[in-house]
């Protein structure tokens, strides 16, 4: 699934989609691969750096929002979601190589300073987000493992072209 608010399919649609090198630490973090604890799903290097537990969380969509968030400002300077979207597509094409049955589902939100990426193991009766994506302030998308960001891109632009 593939979904957007409004504010997003307009930051979406506004810029020029490219693909671009990302940084080397964003290339180590996802380059070290997946590991899966308490059947949830991490990228490696992040949860080598956490400090919480799953008895932390009231389910496993939040732990792994939680140990599976990058500020891509943290990163770099600018063309937060460009860099974002870039991070997503190897994101997601590596674990489409790591698990060919499981679906993870990628979130990006972005506000006046930055972006910050996420990610869980889609899960029945488990959501990170509200349903109501338009009900939030800043622009923010989710798309599953099963799709690509080509598809994301055309969806934000369809829905754009279809508004004007």
């Amino acid at each position: 699934m593939i979904s957007a608010n409004d504010k997003m399919v307009d930051a979406i649609s506004s810029i020029e989609f490219d693909i671009v090198k990302l940084p080397k630490k964003l290339n180590r973090i996802i380059a070290k691969g997946f590991v899966i604890k308490f059947e949830c799903v991490f990228l490696r290097a992040l949860y080598a750096m956490g400090r919480v537990g799953r008895e932390d969380f009231p389910d496993g969509t939040g732990y792994e929002c939680f140990v599976n968030h990058i500020h891509m400002d943290d990163y770099v300077d600018s063309d937060f979601l460009l860099y974002s979207l870039n991070f997503v597509d190897t994101l997601l094409s590596v674990w489409r190589d790591f698990d060919k049955e499981n679906i993870i589902r990628a979130i990006i939100s972005c506000d006046d300073y930055g972006a910050v990426v996420r990610f869980h193991l889609l899960r029945d009766n488990e959501a990170w987000l509200s349903d109501d994506l338009e009900g939030f302030i800043q622009p923010v998308l989710y798309i599953d493992s099963c799709h690509s960001v080509e598809e994301l891109i055309s969806f934000c632009r369809r829905r754009a072209g279809d508004s004007n």
